[in-house]
């Protein structure tokens, strides 16, 4: 499923009925991969429109993007 989410993300454009047919063929039902286009489809909209006005992890994140407080020590 994750080469076809990568498929989806870069071309969606060459997923074919057997781009489908094999995801199948692996055990996943219509409805999760539809589930999973939609999902990926979601995240790769919201990340472009991020892209798109210059949007910026909040300050309260490190240069990895790990809360502070995360990886802070007591």
């Amino acid at each position: 499923m994750l080469d076809f989410i990568v498929i989806l993300t870069q071309h969606a454009w060459r997923i074919t009925d057997e781009t489908i047919q094999g995801l199948r063929d692996s055990g996943w039902t219509d409805a999760q991969i539809a589930e999973a286009v939609y999902i990926g489809s979601f995240f790769n909209m919201m990340v472009r429109i991020a892209d798109a006005f210059g949007a910026v992890p909040p300050p309260v994140t490190d240069k990895e993007g790990i809360p502070p407080a995360v990886t802070a020590t007591s």
